[in-house]
């Protein structure tokens, strides 16, 4: 049917997108999760403040690539950009780490596609009958993203905490458990919000204009 192969069509061009992708998405990541200030107190070694909360292993990549200058720790907190701290992923954790998260992003593919691509072909035929049809499939769009994100926002945090790992990287059931563990099972939808404002006026008007 046409929609089985627009679903198989979508599920390659996503497993395909992450393969190329997914490095830019592991610099990004990595940037946003980096406070310089706090980089700085771990270059000058004073990590008892954050002794046990993780931030050692988070914060390494810019006392090793960014918090020192010639061997002496420099006054300000580090900084980097995206070149810098992709040099500095592959110098520390080897040119693999740039790919970190790909075959979960590759797993999160086939949900997403399935949910919205089902959703959207659901929703446009019941609304075309009760609005016009030129607008129908910016309403189907919209409604169809939205519960595409909110079943797999879940898996959207899993696989952006896989990226923002460093070192030896834990299975995606260790950091699920982790997260249950110290925030609860709400916090798997953390992010649900501004991924909708994102996603949904964009799929909206995708499907009016396609």
């Amino acid at each position: 049917s046409p929609l089985q192969i627009q679903m198989a069509a979508s599920f390659n061009a996503s497993i395909a997108a992450a393969m190329f992708t997914t490095p830019f998405d592991v610099v990004k990541t990595r940037l946003q999760v980096m406070d310089p200030a706090m980089a700085m107190a771990m270059c000058k070694g004073s990590t008892a403040p954050f002794a046990g909360s993780g931030h050692q292993i988070q914060f390494f990549q810019l006392c090793a690539c960014g918090g020192k200058m010639g061997g002496v720790v420099t006054n300000n907190p580090p900084r980097m950009g995206s070149f810098a701290m992709a040099r500095c992923i592959v110098k520390t954790e080897g040119v693999r780490s740039l790919w970190k998260g790909t075959g979960f992003s590759m797993f999160t593919a086939f949900p997403s596609v399935g949910i919205y691509l089902t959703m959207y072909d659901q929703f446009k035929a019941r609304v075309q009958r009760v609005i016009n049809k030129e607008t129908a499939p910016l309403v189907a769009g919209g409604a169809a993203r939205s519960v595409s994100v909110v079943f797999t926002s879940p898996l959207e945090l899993i696989r952006t905490r896989i990226m923002a790992e460093r070192g030896n990287q834990r299975s995606w059931i260790d950091i699920t458990q982790r997260a249950l563990l110290q925030d609860g099972w709400m916090s798997l939808w953390r992010g649900l919000v501004p991924t909708l404002y994102r996603d949904v006026p964009f799929s909206a008007l995708y499907w009016l204009v396609a």
